[in-house]
């Protein structure tokens, strides 16, 4: 599923939008950052719950096809610069995370 589709049958809003036809290979949850950059893999969408600029980082240097982020958080101005500066796809989930990973699995991740 390319992160186009994943918008599409889950209605959630981009907050940034890059490369939308980027596969999405698997999924990664965590908010502990040390740990997401030991185990997050390339073409992951990484689901948290974090909203600082370091988030925007690590997504790059692990080439996470996307973020998404929980419980309707946003960016702010400083962060929303760097996201799109890196070209980082950033979603936003109306969700808790049990529930946008619920989603995810109904949609066959």
């Amino acid at each position: 599923m390319t992160i186009k589709e994943l918008h599409q049958k889950t209605d959630w809003p981009f907050v940034m939008q890059g490369n939308i036809d980027q596969p999405i290979t698997g999924i990664h949850t965590g908010d502990l950052l040390s740990y997401v950059m030991g185990h997050g893999k390339t073409g992951q969408a990484w689901i948290t719950m974090q909203t600082h600029q370091n988030i925007i980082a690590i997504a790059s240097l692990k080439e996470f096809s996307c973020i998404i982020l929980i419980d309707d958080n946003d960016l702010d101005q400083q962060t929303l610069g760097i996201a799109a500066d890196n070209e980082i796809n950033v979603l936003k989930s109306p969700l808790d995370a049990f529930e946008t990973i619920k989603t995810l699995v109904k949609l066959g991740f």
